[in-house]
């Protein structure tokens, strides 16, 4: 995507032109690319990649040295052709419009040795396929667009920041402008030159802290150059400033859990029911003395109860 007004770059990376184009160093080799490509062994061309239907493709008219330039990267066979689209016209005399887009596509070509006869930048063989070496790019040129972000308003405090979208290169220096209109009393008039981010965004702070809620203004986004067809501009109006309320430390702290358990204080009782013990005490058993005869042979009464002692 390239903003009508911008260089259209071209990175062109290929090996064996440093003689031709005696490109060994950093240099500008934009005559020698161009006789090279006048006398054939190159041949660079960009035309529509979208005629339209029955319609020849129109080409631009591409003059090196006036509206293209070619930088050479020697040392890493790299070679950046750039347009500049704001100073090209198509070869009928069409101008490029700038107020459409417009699909292009580059043919770079290498002619091989047949189509190129007594040249000698091609290899003795030929290519491979032994047709002419070809690369194409295809790329938009576009109508140049600023689209201002939302908000629109500012509040009355320092630091207010207005932002932008557009397609226009990267590293561009664009105007931005914050006039208040006419009636505002005190009147102001703010402007900053941002640049152009690698996304394709920019913007700028500005103080608003000295003007009065309701004053109303117009943002105006131009280019420093006249890449822009018209200025981007948006109304806004200065309101109150609303104090950011900072959320207070939440400071009520749970309360632990002071109920500890009691102890189970019930102890049980010892059976202090002793059994009493059995006092009664077993009668030994006495055996009843068997009976003896009151006479024994060969004794006497007296003889038998002392032997019955022992």
């Amino acid at each position: 995507e390239v903003a009508v007004g911008d260089y259209a770059d071209h990175q062109l990376v290929a090996s064996g032109f440093e003689g031709a184009l005696d490109a060994r160093e950093d240099e500008d080799v934009t005559t020698a690319f161009g006789t090279l490509n006048s006398s054939g062994p190159i041949n660079l061309t960009i035309e529509e990649a979208d005629p339209g239907a029955n319609q020849d493709a129109q080409e631009l008219d591409l003059s090196y040295g006036d509206n293209v330039t070619v930088i050479a990267d020697g040392p890493n066979d790299t070679y950046f052709v750039i347009v500049d689209t704001d100073n090209v016209n198509f070869k009928n005399g069409n101008t490029l419009p700038s107020d459409d887009d417009t699909a292009l596509e580059t043919n770079f070509t290498i002619l091989n040795r047949d189509s190129n006869a007594g040249q000698d930048f091609v290899p003795e063989d030929g290519f491979d396929d032994d047709e002419n070496s070809e690369t194409f790019v295809t790329f938009n040129a576009n109508e140049p667009d600023v689209t201002i972000q939302e908000p629109f308003n500012v509040s009355q405090a320092e630091g207010q920041t207005v932002n932008a979208q557009t397609n226009i290169a990267p590293g561009t220096e664009v105007r931005l402008r914050v006039r208040s209109d006419s009636g505002v009393s005190p009147s102001f008039l703010k402007t900053a030159t941002p640049t152009v981010q690698s996304d394709g965004t920019f913007g700028a702070t500005f103080d608003f802290s000295q003007q009065n809620v309701g004053d109303t203004y117009e943002i105006t986004v131009s280019s420093t150059g006249i890449i822009l067809n018209s200025d981007e501009t948006e109304d806004g109006t200065v309101v109150e400033s609303v104090a950011t309320a900072t959320p207070e430390p939440e400071t009520d702290t749970p309360e632990p859990d002071t109920d500890t358990p009691e102890p189970d204080t019930d102890t049980p009782e010892p059976d202090t029911d002793t059994p009493e013990p059995d006092t009664a005490t077993p009668e030994p058993e006495t055996e009843e003395p068997t009976s003896t005869p009151t006479s024994t042979p060969g004794f006497g009464v007296v003889v038998a109860l002392t032997a019955l002692l022992a």
